[in-house]
């Protein structure tokens, strides 16, 4: 009978202590890699931003645009993933504004009069203005010829299809004022 020493898969240099892999795989190397590639991420959606916009803004993942052109962000504004800004008309955004997860801001529609009596019914468009400080929630959907004033939120799931004060919160289908914030 011959004796055969037991073989090690890892080679001696990953190996810790007890014979398991150092730094492949593990939760550390992970959040270590994370926190590496934070920052190149950020730098990355920034130039997506302005591929995409023309403008500096703070992007944190893929968002759509419509038409460019017509829209005209402030500064330091955030888009968060999946948001999308239809430009058919002009969108305006003010200062300091938070675009969350899913919204939308749609400044086009077909016209309801003439919707039954022709094959092609003609787009409206009118301006949607987002005026300094304003947050809109996750999902929520802002219709063309709406003003949202300043340091006003949009709850998540909101559809804005009138004008919104300033200083309010904003919610549900049409979305209504549920509490004044200038207290």
């Amino acid at each position: 009978m011959i004796d055969v020493a037991p073989v090690s898969i890892v080679p001696p240099a990953l190996s810790g202590r007890w014979g398991k892999p150092q730094g492949l795989g593990t939760r550390e190397s992970s959040m270590r890699a994370r926190s590496l590639l934070r920052p190149l991420m950020a730098r990355f959606w920034q130039a997506y931003a302005f591929f995409k916009l023309g403008q500096r803004v703070h992007a944190f993942g893929t968002f759509r645009v419509g038409n460019r052109r017509n829209i005209v962000l402030g500064p330091d504004c955030a888009i968060n993933p999946d948001v999308y800004l239809a430009g058919h008309h002009a969108i305006r955004v003010g200062r300091n504004v938070v675009f969350s997860i899913g919204c939308k801001v749609i400044d086009t529609g077909l016209d309801v009069e003439r919707f039954l009596e022709s094959k092609r019914p003609p787009h409206l468009s009118k301006a949607i203005v987002i005026e300094d400080d304003v947050w809109i929630g996750a999902g929520a959907i802002i219709l063309s010829g709406v003003t949202v004033g300043r340091k006003s939120i949009v709850a998540a799931g909101a559809i804005v299809t009138r004008d919104v004060p300033p200083y309010c919160v904003v919610a549900g289908n049409p979305a209504r004022v549920i509490r004044r914030l200038d207290a």
